[in-house]
């Protein structure tokens, strides 16, 4: 009995051998010739290989699905199916064929990477986090440990995701991308200090890296130190021309400067960009023309970016300071309870509603509206503030200053619990 390869073997061979030097044409010839025959599941998935090649996803995908049928106890149809059906954002077939992949091939580690992805880009983070503990076992074991990472701090976990980036740091200390991570997990838990001292390890490490530069000067814009934020904005663009939250980041740091003309042509060049983030350059630009009191004009730009992103809230909380702005309390209030229906359970929406409610003389409703958002979401300096001026507004004097007192204690330098305290005599 003869040990040669079998025709069709190697011809299969061939054909890949083709398809990876990029000559299409004839792999595909080759795949079509054995389609007929005994390796028809292997030429249905060199045919779905070469259409994904030539950009032909929706081909691809009628392929892989065909090389499963004909072959459906193996993995790898199943994983190029999955692939593709993310690729034409068909999510739930996707899930479905990335399963199988994995129950047929338990150690094909692709397979639990773009399944844990998966699950993650649909916000079922507790899915996602085992998926990329199993990817972290194989061959992209740290591109699945930095998901793992990531998916943790984003479903709320930051504890884990904290000590999950320390033991990665223990096997490997040189690892910018791990301290990147750390970094973001300390500042999800508002440690932004040890974030900055993170962010500072990362660059050290990968000089040229931008993210963690651009989170570093998030990091110090948020403690006040302006200068260092815009510091580093200006040397991720410089590196990195066309990264929008820089340049977005840059201008409100400008806007926060009294720089209203240069932040608004940097909100421009980001609006002339195909940047995904381009609409919240139209949510900027709506309090650069706050800032100069053209509430009529921030209002249509507000509404525009509604147009763009409708589940974000924050051009939403725009929108309603720019009506209360023109004198459009009922307005106003009839926005915030509508965004209220819409995305339920958001501080900011109910905050709103409480400023509208007091622009509106309803103090009563507005003391409710405001302490709900207290009970439920916990206080901070701008709720505290706002509650002082709602109390203020009741005549409640001695709630008032206490309430500007609570907020000075988390922020002794904040303006408006300042003058509060200066208008009730305090």
């Amino acid at each position: 009995m003869s040990n040669s390869p079998q025709p069709d073997q190697s011809m299969n061979r061939e054909a890949w051998d083709l398809a990876a030097r990029g000559r299409l044409d004839e792999a595909e010839q080759l795949f079509n010739s054995m389609a007929s025959g005994p390796n028809r599941a292997d030429a249905l998935e060199g045919l779905g290989a070469v259409a994904t090649r030539r950009g032909d996803i929706s081909r691809a995908a009628d392929l892989f699905a065909q090389a499963c049928e004909a072959s459906p106890n193996r993995a790898m149809p199943h994983y190029q199916l999955g692939v593709a059906m993310i690729a034409l954002g068909r999510a739930e077939p996707a899930l479905r064929a990335l399963s199988r992949c994995v129950e047929l091939d338990p150690a094909l580690s692709e397979g639990w990477f773009n399944l844990g992805s998966l699950h993650r880009q649909l916000g079922r983070f507790a899915d996602a986090v085992p998926c990329f503990r199993r990817a972290a076992e194989g061959r992209v074991g740290d591109v699945a440990r930095l998901a793992l990472v990531a998916t943790l701090r984003s479903g709320g976990s930051a504890d884990e995701a904290i000590s999950v980036a320390r033991e990665m740091l223990s096997a490997r200390e040189s690892w910018p991308e791990a301290w990147h991570e750390l970094g973001l997990c300390l500042a999800a838990k508002g440690d932004v200090l040890t974030a900055i001292s993170c962010w500072e390890r990362s660059i050290e490490l990968a000089p040229t890296a931008t993210e963690p530069r651009f989170h570093l000067g998030v990091a110090h814009a948020s403690i006040g130190s302006i200068d260092k934020g815009v510091a580093e904005y200006r040397m991720v663009l410089e590196r990195s021309p066309d990264h929008a939250r820089a340049r977005i980041n840059l201008a409100g740091t400008m806007i926060h400067q009294g720089d209203l003309d240069g932040a608004e042509r940097e909100l421009e060049r980001v609006l002339r960009s195909p940047a995904p983030e381009a609409p919240m350059a139209l949510v900027a630009l709506g309090d650069l023309m706050m800032r100069r009191g053209d509430a009529a004009t921030a209002e249509r730009r507000y509404r525009d970016a509604i147009g763009r992103m409708p589940r974000e809230a924050r051009p939403r909380v725009g929108l309603i300071a720019s009506l209360l702005e023109q004198d459009r309390g009922e307005d106003a209030l009839v926005e915030s309870e509508r965004v209220a229906r819409e995305l339920p359970d958001r501080p900011e929406i109910g905050e709103c509603r409480a400023e509208a409610l007091l622009f509106l003389g309803r103090i009563p409703e507005a003391v409710s509206q405001i302490d709900q958002v207290v009970s439920r979401h916990g206080p901070n300096v701008l709720r505290f503030c706002l509650r002082g001026r709602v109390l203020e507004a009741a005549g409640d004097r001695n709630g008032a200053i206490a309430a500007y007192d609570a907020a000075l204690a988390i922020d002794p330098r904040f303006i408006g619990a300042i003058e509060g305290r200066a208008r009730l005599g305090a």
